[in-house]
């Protein structure tokens, strides 16, 4: 997976970074001291950290913007403060494929976050369809089941909860 951009909200002094797209190659953070610029790693850290390593979870009381904490103390658990889109390589998409069958992924970039609860989605877009047909032969079902589902107006979730 290739890392295609983050957003950070509402960690530390970060209110918005509004959507920071990384270039391929070398991305470079500037800013003046105090601005931001190792929180925004911190949490783009967060949202993967190694198992060994401190500060692995988002906590209220140390990352929340403190004066903001008592005013959206109700919301907290459920705030995002990283979301990262990446581009899934070649590899990737075929292991998927391998997986769930051809056709399934809809696109090759797919979104992750993670909110103060430390729960982390994954936002993966696929063709329904696609998906059905592959388990249905997966399983050796009968092909009219298939299409039976196709009539129907089924919606399957697009994000995996971990």
């Amino acid at each position: 997976m290739i890392l295609k951009s983050v957003q950070i909200q509402k960690y530390k002094s970060i209110m918005d970074s509004t959507i920071v797209e990384i270039e391929s190659g070398i991305t470079c953070l500037v800013g003046k001291n105090e601005s931001g610029k190792t929180s925004f790693l911190e949490a783009l850290y967060r949202l993967n950290p190694l198992p060994t390593g401190h500060h692995t979870d988002f906590k209220e009381l140390r990352d929340y913007p403190r004066r903001y904490r008592s005013r959206d103390q109700a919301q907290i658990p459920k705030t995002i403060p990283v979301t990262a889109t990446f581009e899934l390589d070649e590899t990737d998409t075929k292991l998927l494929a391998q997986q769930f069958g051809d056709g399934v992924l809809s696109t090759s970039t797919i979104t992750i976050s993670k909110n103060y609860d430390n729960k982390l989605t994954w936002v993966v877009p696929i063709d329904e369809q696609s998906l059905i047909r592959s388990l249905v032969a997966e399983k050796e079902l009968d092909p009219n089941i298939a299409k039976a589902v196709s009539y129907t107006h089924l919606t399957l979730p697009t994000n995996r909860e971990v």
